[in-house]
């Protein structure tokens, strides 16, 4: 990997089964030890995707700049939660995924968890153990 951070190697390990786990250390867990978990669609522009949302009263919460567009952008009505990021926003973030498929149009799943080596090992192990079909 080009970024040798324990957080992009730990993300980009994760990243593979399409989420992203990201520890606060706050707010109690569910019984699986995930807080939260909210989609993060994957689009080449994030603008034109708001305005639908917006419409639905949904309100932006976070927006984050990629030169002078909207890289990414998260929406909040009540206990619902979405987001949208670029390809481009991604591959600056997390260098090690610009080049996988699902980073140009898919869904990543950005989950807030209690203990994030707990979860990320246990989502390793199930993705590494034979599966019934």
């Amino acid at each position: 990997m080009r970024n040798s951070s324990l957080i992009t190697r730990r993300a980009a390990a994760v990243l593979t089964a399409g989420c992203i786990l990201f520890s606060t250390g706050t707010a109690s867990a569910q019984e699986n030890g995930m807080k939260k978990m909210t989609p993060v669609l994957l689009v080449e522009e994030v603008e034109p995707c708001l305005a639908v949302w917006e419409r639905l009263g949904f309100e932006k919460t976070m927006e984050v700049p990629e030169g002078d567009r909207i890289g990414f952008a998260a929406m909040k009505n009540g206990s619902v939660e979405l987001m949208y990021q670029t390809s481009g926003a991604v591959a600056a973030d997390l260098p090690a995924l610009a080049d996988l498929a699902y980073t140009r149009d898919g869904l990543l799943l950005f989950i807030e968890v209690e203990d994030l080596a707990d979860v990320q090992e246990r989502l390793e192990s199930a993705l590494s153990a034979p599966q019934e079909v």
